[in-house]
């Protein structure tokens, strides 16, 4: 999934999303989501994972994170 790459590896390695925004009400258009607002759920942590907020280069100011990890089969 991803990259391959388990989001612990971090940039350059692990797939990320990057600038998430949420658009609560469309009078008001998009806004920057906060940590506060998020919450991860992986059934399988063995194949993939989500990682928390990621420090991207050039996009300190918004919402990113990490995902990833080899996939295939992956039955415990």
């Amino acid at each position: 999934m991803g990259s391959g790459h388990f989001p612990e590896e971090g940039y350059g390695k692990a797939a990320y999303f990057r600038d998430i925004k949420l658009m609560r009400d469309p009078q008001e258009g998009f806004a920057i989501v906060s940590t506060e607002e998020v919450s991860f759920f992986t059934d399988n942590p063995d194949c993939y994972r989500v990682g928390d907020k990621a420090d991207l280069p050039g996009w300190s100011g918004a919402y990113n994170f990490y995902y990833g990890g080899p996939g295939g089969n992956c039955n415990r």
